[in-house]
């Protein structure tokens, strides 16, 4: 293995590893304090009334298991392909209230009281580019592989 492939290796997996603590954090947060979140979901108006409370347990759930297959899974190009979607549907979401101009607590880290704003935009966005670096190992490998068969 090269220097260069190498060095693109380790940086796949510490940001592997880095959105895998992430999710976790966030599912922990997320979990604990679930009424909360229900509330924070409700002010984001994008799901039925009433339904928020279930949304709230299963984001939470579904961030919990996506951070653990990250952190356990060897097969985990599909675990940050989705966790990419996850965190690209966040940014778009909260860019829709910027675009509304609604003032709206952000819900980003479990109880946390901070409100939507380019610079919370910019925490999912940064995770969701954090995903396709992670990717790059697959890549790398992928290309690298292709290179010996043309040998």
């Amino acid at each position: 293995m090269s220097t260069n492939t190498s060095f693109v290796f380790h940086i796949a997996i510490v940001a592997r590893l880095s959105i895998a603590a992430v999710l976790f954090l966030s599912a922990m947060l997320h979990l604990q304090q679930p009424f909360f979140f229900a509330s924070t979901i409700a002010s984001y108006r994008i799901v039925p009334f009433g339904t928020e409370f279930l949304f709230s347990l299963g984001i939470g759930s579904f961030q919990l298991v996506l951070g653990v297959a990250l952190f356990l899974s060897h097969r985990f190009s599909m675990y940050l392909k989705v966790s990419f979607l996850l965190f690209g549907l966040f940014a778009v979401m909260q860019v829709r209230l910027l675009a509304l101009d609604e003032d709206v607590n952000c819900g980003c880290f479990g109880f946390a009281t901070a409100k939507v704003s380019w610079a919370s935009v910019a925490i999912p966005a940064g995770l969701g580019m954090l995903c396709l670096v992670g990717l790059q190992k697959r890549a790398t490998s992928a290309t690298r592989t292709r290179d010996l068969e043309n040998c």
